[in-house]
């Protein structure tokens, strides 16, 4: 029995996306354009457009596949998540900022949109706007690339102590050997004095990395705190 136009146009996009997963962009662009000539207006046709072309770098054609899904339907989602992916490969740092904000007016609960604004921020430094974004997907257990080290560093420079502690303790759930994590957590421990956690910390760091100076010099800092206080007790 033959199949009908919408039949075929339904295999078609879900070929081209198993191609999109795959990085196979030409196969799903080739897919895809067969679909085009069965529905030129087909929403799934060009959304997986935009995708296929982003993945090869025909940002421009990318764009323009992005464009036409919001035309068709100004509150699809993910669709302003794609654009300020394709904005941000372009370059055009502002314009990718303003498409991943109106997803999340959409989708609050985006995580890519909350990742991608995270970044963007880290790597200009405005390590507020960054944890804001960072701390949402560390909350959802979002596994984005250096996710742990980005929301460490950002809760660090802010003065976020909690959320510090808790990055460090959920990377050593990941990583029972992660030195960053048992360095990071033991510099936060001398700062709160519990100096003898933060040496049994520093200990373990150094046994897996023993010829890191940052691990040596955080434990010699332990003892000089400690020495510290016992000379304060003494004098008064």
């Amino acid at each position: 029995m033959s199949m009908n136009s919408s039949q075929v146009l339904s295999i078609l996009i879900e070929r081209a996306q198993l191609a999109i997963d795959h990085h196979q962009w030409k196969r799903a662009i080739k897919l895809l354009l067969k679909a085009e000539a069965i529905d030129s207006r087909s929403i799934d046709v060009h959304f997986h457009m935009a995708l296929a072309y982003l993945g090869s770098n025909s940002l421009d054609i990318a764009e323009s596949h992005g464009r036409k899904v919001l035309r068709i339907n100004p509150r699809e989602p993910n669709a302003h998540l794609n654009l300020g992916a394709i904005k941000e490969k372009q370059g055009n740092l502002k314009e990718a900022i303003r498409y991943y904000n109106l997803e999340l007016k959409i989708c609050p609960l985006c995580m890519e949109a909350h990742f991608n604004l995270g970044v963007i921020f880290f790597e200009r430094r405005r390590w507020t706007s960054a944890l804001r974004h960072l701390k949402q997907c560390f909350d959802a257990n979002y596994n984005g690339r250096k996710l742990l080290y980005m929301t460490g560093f950002s809760a660090w420079i802010t003065g976020q102590v909690s959320t510090e502690l808790l990055v460090y303790h959920k990377a050593l759930e990941v990583n029972k050997n992660d030195t960053w994590a048992m360095n990071n957590l033991a510099a936060v421990l001398i700062d709160q004095r519990n100096l003898p956690l933060a040496r049994e910390w520093l200990k373990k760091a150094i046994k897996l990395s023993p010829n890191d100076p940052i691990l040596r010099r955080n434990l010699a800092r332990t003892m000089e705190s400690e020495n510290a206080d016992s000379k304060s007790c003494a004098s008064q």
